[in-house]
């Protein structure tokens, strides 16, 4: 399933790690919201096997890859109901990409 978040930046582990939980909070509702409007424009069934996950984020100024949080996201993914948790008992492998682009966007690629 390759799901695409067509006004979702990605953010940095910095920028989560030191900001107030409250702030915290705000950013992980952002990620869920970008989810959820995504996932209503697409047909999706959920996986109750095994999965990888790998996240692109499409920046106009790329980060390094591995300053990409996921967190946030795949958080989004479990409480949507898309996996039943993101424990290893599910979640194999997790990957993120930046590449540069016009725009700024994000695609969650589950397979």
């Amino acid at each position: 399933m390759i799901i695409t978040l067509p006004h979702y930046k990605c953010l940095t582990w910095n920028k989560v790690m030191r900001a107030h939980w409250t702030k915290q909070a705000e950013m992980a509702k952002y990620a869920h919201q970008s989810l959820l409007e995504a996932l209503l424009s697409i047909d999706w069934t959920p996986y109750t096997t095994t999965v990888n996950i790998h996240i692109t984020a499409y920046l106009k100024r790329p980060m390094d890859s591995d300053n990409i949080c996921d967190k946030l996201l795949i958080d989004g993914i479990k409480l949507r109901g898309l996996i039943v948790d993101d424990n290893p008992d599910y979640v194999v492998t997790t990957s993120t990409t930046s590449i540069k682009s016009k725009t700024d966007y994000t695609v969650i690629q589950i397979e």
